[in-house]
């Protein structure tokens, strides 16, 4: 088979397809142990405009110094084995909320920790480190939602419903006004915002296909941006919510809700409300991530010249939560999602 064609084809076939078909025959393997390929299904095709950060662009001297070292460590990084690192990957399933979880009114459920890159904090610091702060922040998330899938009449129903929350913020002694950072009703509408009120970025997410959801918030000039898929959908202006500096928890995949007339999951409900999907990662950044950053993350991308504040998945450490249950399945970087 021709390279071009071969090059056509295995753009049709997810990782796990190409890893079935590697182990095919001799000739196959062969021919599929491009370290390239399985880097692009991990982390997408890199712009050129990531190879130095913005602040750097005029420092020539310090530019080539940087784009060398980065140079240096994309070639380390081929000397790896993409191909495992691909097929060890995992992501943390969230099942949601079925009628039983209703019933009983559980006060968390499966949640991830959102782990500090400081060896000396605690694994649930309080979130006024970075939410209520002095400084400027941005985060980003790879979510897949599931559909909804209830069932039956009103007073009984079966199955479990879409939507939930993915960055919560919680506190015991707090009253019902609350509101999480980022949420998803059972409609699969989007609410990302770190202002006061129920803030709809994004309506009708598409499920079974991974998003990518980004947020920058300048302190100085209190804007808030939300981009969706490397799309800019939300600008706001504004102060933080000040009563987060009082949380007490922090988690992802759960939170408090009080659904009011909306769909959360059903008007009128209140008390937790589980996400239902997949997360494969959760990012705190120090500072506004820029528009080409914001890009090369959504196309499943790193930012090596950055450090991030805090993440679900710290390199060298274990993710930890109640519940949590991971899963093989399609990387991000490859859009759909595929459970293996």
């Amino acid at each position: 088979m021709a390279s071009d064609v071969l090059e056509t084809v295995l753009g049709f076939l997810t990782g796990f397809d190409v890893f079935e078909l590697s182990h095919a025959s001799h000739e196959w393997l062969l021919r599929l142990e491009d370290p390239t390929f399985w880097h692009e299904c991990l982390h997408g095709r890199s712009s050129a405009d990531t190879q130095a950060p913005p602040w750097m662009k005029k420092l020539k001297a310090s530019a080539h110094r940087l784009r060398y070292r980065m140079e240096s460590i994309v070639q380390r990084d081929m000397g790896q084995s993409w191909k495992m690192k691909y097929m060890l990957e995992r992501s943390v399933f969230f099942r949601g909320m079925g009628p039983q979880d209703f019933i009983y009114r559980r006060q968390r459920g499966p949640y991830a920790y959102l782990e500090h890159n400081v060896s000396t904090e605690s694994r649930q610091q309080r979130p006024m480190a970075y939410l209520a702060g002095n400084s400027s922040l941005s985060f980003d998330v790879w979510f897949c939602l599931l559909p909804d899938t209830r069932t039956g009449s009103t007073t009984r129903q079966y199955g479990r419903c879409a939507g939930g929350v993915i960055y919560g913020l919680d506190c015991d002694d707090l009253g019902d006004d609350r509101w999480q950072p980022v949420v998803l009703d059972s409609k699969c509408n989007l609410y990302c915002s770190l202002l006061g009120g129920r803030t709809m970025v994004a309506p009708e997410l598409q499920t079974n296909r991974w998003h990518h959801v980004a947020l920058t918030y300048d302190r100085e000039k209190q804007v808030e941006r939300v981009y969706v898929d490397g799309v800019n959908v939300h600008f706001a202006t504004g102060e933080r919510r000040r009563e987060w500096t009082r949380m007490a928890y922090q988690q992802i995949g759960t939170g408090h809700v009080v659904a009011g007339d909306g769909d959360f999951p059903y008007p009128g409900y209140s008390g937790a409300y589980d996400f239902r999907g997949l997360i494969d990662e959760f990012r705190v950044w120090r500072g506004v991530l820029s528009l080409s950053d914001v890009a090369e993350l959504a196309r499943g991308g790193t930012l090596p010249y950055r450090d991030v504040w805090a993440s679900m998945k710290l390199p060298g450490r274990k993710t930890m939560g109640l519940g949590v249950e991971w899963v093989p399945c399609t990387r991000p970087a490859e859009r759909g999602v595929v459970l293996h």
